[in-house]
């Protein structure tokens, strides 16, 4: 008698006093305890949160150390005043051999900390599209925490300046045009800016990532500032001015110190903001290899054996299913065929190329998704353009219809045909100047799915990144071929 085991190898079994008993396993084999997949998808996200939270806890302490110098050069720079260089010298060295300045600008740090943490953690995200929508409560909710955030920075900046503009926000029209280019900014960082994760095409250290990042964060905040966001915001801030204080409120647009000062803000709430961004970029997308599960199964799995490729490959949350595919996909880019080996690898006992199955599989249902949400909108195309052709066989294409077929008509039959186009044309207005209710609620409801259905991506850009990366998989080194 045979019985097969969980791996379909059978093994023969004996009569020992009435009760069946397995024949003995070969040496070096062990069956294994399977984990409830729940508490195994469990164990290794929260592996994978914790280790992506300590990443952008380690940007946030560079980002800190960064807030504390330009802290200090943006209050130097707040003293200068063109027409008294003197005694911008004189406040300049006072400043800096002051304990105040430096008292405040380590309570900066802890306030850049925080920034740095909550754009790392809430807002770059793999399954965002380039920004962020409007219509969703999630990021207002953090535009909120990023104003506080920003007004608090530019509160100790002017304290530690000994710049005090921000005293009256309601009487004072000096005070309203910082605090509305404050919230301006802030909105624009949080609407008009990509969040969105993509790995990147060559691999750098964190440190090199930084320094790219401050030069490119340098460039883009001159080149986004001079070309639209100062003519929008100053545009907008100017009405909100004249609204509430009238034309002798615009004076302060005339105020060279007031100018420099707004510059200097504006500079540096959008400079920050994209070091953080950069800075949070850069420690979160590095690599990691995940382990091969070993050859050979395992009695009780520890939570650091369940960290495998194939059970990220599995996970249902976002960022760990990205990471094991971009993980995948250099595996298969490699020159180094070690861990490559790993895939192909036979699993004992019987010889099964279990590793190579999950890999396949994971691959070809990314590729797969893909193709059913594109092939389900071509249906939905073509039924959309049937009913549009059908309607329209009745409705105002019908007159160029009859118009046409006048010209083909024998001489005899033209005027029996202009009367009868004359009836039908009369019947057809008269039904469609009059619809019912029911037809135009209909016809609106008609109009707000179609609405809504061209507004919405048939597949979002992580499913395009995932389905293209299993593409790459599949086609550069791991295939059927190299078996």
């Amino acid at each position: 008698m045979e019985v097969a085991d969980s791996f379909g190898q059978s093994h023969s079994s004996f009569m020992v006093g009435g009760v069946h008993r397995l024949s003995p396993l070969p040496s070096g084999t062990s069956i294994q305890v399977k984990t409830c997949p729940s508490q195994m998808e469990k164990t290794i996200t929260e592996w994978f949160n914790n280790m992506i939270t300590f990443r952008i806890a380690k940007a946030a302490g560079w980002y800190c150390l960064l807030t504390f110098f330009w802290n200090v050069v943006f209050a130097i720079l707040l003293q200068m005043s063109i027409f008294h260089p003197l005694k911008t010298l004189s406040d300049i060295s006072s400043l800096i051999s002051s304990l105040h300045l430096y008292v405040l600008s380590s309570l900066n740090c802890l306030i850049g900390f925080c920034y740095c943490y909550l754009v790392g953690k809430y807002l770059l995200r793999f399954d965002v599209e380039k920004k962020l929508s409007v219509l969703h409560w999630r990021p207002w909710m953090i535009f909120g925490a990023i104003f506080l955030l920003d007004y608090l920075k530019f509160f100790l900046l002017f304290r530690s300046s000994r710049i005090f503009l921000l005293a009256d926000p309601v009487n004072d029209s000096a005070s309203v045009l910082l605090h509305s280019l404050i919230l301006m900014i802030s909105l624009s960082n949080v609407f008009h800016y990509s969040y969105q994760l993509v790995f990147p095409a060559n691999e750098l250290g964190a440190i090199h990532k930084m320094q790219n990042s401050l030069r490119v964060s340098l460039e883009s905040t001159i080149h986004e500032s001079i070309r639209f966001t100062v003519p929008w915001i100053s545009m907008s801030i100017a009405m909100l001015i004249l609204l509430l204080f009238g034309i002798p409120g615009l004076k302060c647009f005339f105020s060279l110190y007031l100018l420099f000062t707004s510059s200097v803000t504006m500079f540096s709430q959008f400079y920050l903001h994209r070091v953080a961004v950069g800075f949070s970029k850069a420690f979160i997308l590095q690599a990691y290899n995940f382990r091969m599960p070993p050859p050979y199964t395992v009695l009780e799995p520890t939570g650091e054996q369940l960290r495998t490729l194939m059970n990220a490959l599995d996970s249902t949350n976002v960022p760990l299913k990205a990471f094991a595919f971009w993980d995948l996909r250099r595996i298969a880019v490699s020159p180094s065929p070690a861990r490559r080996l790993a895939i192909f690898s036979l699993s004992q006992p019987g010889g099964h190329p279990r590793n190579w199955n999950a890999i396949r599989c994971a691959c070809l249902d990314a590729i797969e998704h893909v193709r059913l949400r594109v092939s389900e909108e071509n249906q939905r195309i073509l039924r959309k353009n049937y009913v549009s052709k059908r309607n329209g066989h009745i409705g105002g294409t019908r007159s160029k219809e009859l118009m046409d077929r006048a010209f083909v008509l024998p001489p005899a039959f033209v005027q029996k045909d202009q009367m009868l186009r004359k009836r039908v044309l009369s019947n057809v207005t008269a039904k469609d100047t009059t619809p019912s209710i029911l037809e135009s609620e209909s016809t609106l409801i008609t109009s707000a799915m179609s609405w809504i259905s061209r507004n919405q991506a048939v597949i979002t850009s992580y499913e395009a990144n995932i389905a293209m990366m299993a593409i790459e998989c599949k086609s550069d080194s791991i295939n059927l071929d190299s078996i």
